[in-house]
């Protein structure tokens, strides 16, 4: 009998955007839609802002006509960053296993394949 199998790892990467220097007084103005106005007062206020608002979206050009094309810039930095891997724990080795099943495109969990056995249900001497 022959066994359809596959390698399979996971790790974590950590990604991050350029660096964006924002002056929360820039999203202050009563100019700016109430909806896009920023209220805070600190830090951890403005961050949340930021991410409540503008990350990964295209409303910072809604922004356009209330704040300069410097704080546009900057604030794209962040909602439409160009991302650089800084740590990768598969540098130091994965998490590695060996599954044994048949490739089923609609098993979209499994990434394409019906999981029959798995070396990662087993004991940890067979996990590496």
């Amino acid at each position: 009998m022959k066994y359809q199998i596959r390698k399979c790892d996971t790790f974590t990467a950590t990604r991050t955007s350029e660096v964006a220097t924002l002056d929360p007084e820039d999203f202050k103005s009563e100019n700016i839609p109430e909806n896009l106005r920023y209220t805070g007062d600190s830090e951890v206020e403005f961050i949340a802002y930021i991410k409540e608002n503008f990350l990964n979206d295209s409303s910072i050009y809604e922004l356009e006509d209330y704040v300069s094309a410097d704080v546009i810039k900057e604030l794209g930095k962040i909602a439409t960053p160009l991302m650089e891997e800084y740590h990768n724990s598969a540098w130091n080795g994965a998490n590695e296993w060996i599954e044994s099943g048949l490739e089923e495109p609609d098993c979209y969990e499994t990434g394409g394949f019906f999981v029959n056995e798995s070396t990662n249900n087993l004991d940890s001497e067979w996990n590496s």
